[in-house]
């Protein structure tokens, strides 16, 4: 009996290991890489960026994607076209051109002796942010039965039924930052310190935050929004313990694109366990041989 018992034990040991064991599916070769084409312009001053890039495998390390010397437009129907210069390695940005509500914009490429381009997209008008405020929640209590709050950032505004009725947020937050202890000396080397002056306890710190938040008010009755949770962040993260500040950007969009970032959101969040959805390929819109 007891061997029976022992035998029971290391079967039961043998089965938990391999649950941990690592899988490394296979990974089909691609023969020829594909280009990405990523922009965005919309009414406010620009210059606005085009950036051209190409596929690489999933296995390989180096990224060296953007692809140079493409001729990139961007043509204003019945206006103008303007010709983007190289800022650095495949991105290309305006000098001139500037969006404008209602215009149709499309983007032209010359690229290995073959031109594509875009369909004509129309700029929608975007309502005016009529407040962007914070509010601190409670989320319960922790192990030692502490308070965990967070802070809300909750948007408002009362657009008509001639602007757009879908939206992408995005954010750009600033922090000040402060070191857990100071820093009163520079090493000089040789074993030489001087007293630091000045101190740089304290800096300011700036990211943009993904993903970005969606929005649509298309199954509204009115084209208007009340203290809609744009974004909920742990009150007790470092960014929140001296100052903080957050830019938000309202981004009006046509509902096929948005039906687009809906797909990143759902291809990209919520993954990685058992129940999840399983990764899938989103395409864009794509660019057509003309």
């Amino acid at each position: 009996m007891r061997a029976f018992k022992s035998h029971i034990a290391i079967f039961t040991l043998l089965m938990m290991l391999s649950c941990i064991e690592p899988y490394t599916p296979k990974i089909s070769e691609v023969p020829d890489p594909v280009f990405v084409v990523e922009g965005l312009i919309t009414d406010e001053p620009g210059p606005y960026q085009v950036t051209v890039s190409k596929t690489i495998p999933l296995n390989r390390t180096s990224i060296d994607d953007k692809i140079s010397g493409v001729t990139v437009y961007i043509d204003e129907k019945e206006g103008l076209t303007e010709v983007l210069g190289e800022a650095d390695p495949g991105i290309y940005e305006t000098s001139a051109i500037q969006g404008k509500v209602g215009s149709s914009y499309r983007v032209r490429l010359e690229l290995g002796g073959k031109t594509y381009s875009s369909t004509w997209e129309t700029l929608e008008a975007s309502p005016a942010m009529d407040s962007l405020k914070t509010q601190v929640v409670n989320l319960g209590k922790d192990n030692e039965n502490n308070n965990i709050n967070a802070v809300e950032y909750l948007v408002s505004f009362d657009g008509s039924e001639q602007e757009g009725r879908f939206f992408r947020y995005n954010f750009e937050e600033t922090w000040l930052a402060r070191s857990t202890y100071p820093s009163y000396y520079e090493y000089l080397g040789f074993d030489q310190k001087a007293t630091r002056d000045p101190q740089i306890r304290r800096c300011y710190k700036s990211r943009n935050i993904h993903p970005t938040t969606l929005l649509s008010t298309s199954e509204l009755s009115t084209n208007s929004i009340e203290d809609y949770v744009l974004k909920t962040i742990s009150g007790e993260d470092e960014r929140y313990v001296h100052r903080h500040t957050l830019l938000v950007s309202q981004l009006a969009m046509d509902e096929e694109e948005f039906n687009y970032w809906q797909l990143v959101k759902e291809a990209n969040e919520d993954i990685g366990t058992l129940y999840d959805k399983q990764p899938y390929t989103v395409y864009g819109l794509s660019l057509i041989h003309i």
